[in-house]
């Protein structure tokens, strides 16, 4: 039952962190397109729209590997978080241990 919950709760993790590394990605790589245009023609007066346009380039040429890295990258990221036990109901079920009686000395 608690493999059950670990993959059900690693199947909700997987969503919101492949949208958080796909975007991620793409704004990153657009961010370095777009600088390399803007370094590589100093004078241009449109280089908003250069890089912009670099940017857009990046995600079209490298969408498969984007989305493959953004897949990789959630798929271990929730499957790590909820097998470490780090969320209460994927952790081991605690078993509550039996009081220790308390051993005196015997007198005579």
């Amino acid at each position: 039952m608690i493999t059950l919950k670990r993959l059900a709760t690693a199947a909700v993790f997987f969503l919101p962190m492949f949208l958080f590394f796909y975007f991620g990605i793409c704004m990153a790589g657009g961010m370095v397109a777009g600088a390399r245009i803007a370094l590589d023609h100093p004078g241009a007066t449109n280089s908003v729209a250069q890089g912009g346009e670099a940017g857009r380039e990046f995600v079209r040429n490298n969408l498969g590997m984007i989305v493959l890295g953004a897949f990789a990258l959630s798929s271990a990221g929730s499957l790590a978080l909820t097998f470490s036990g780090l969320f209460p109901w994927c952790g081991k079920p605690q078993v509550p241990q039996a009081p220790q009686v308390p051993q005196f000395p015997q007198t005579q």
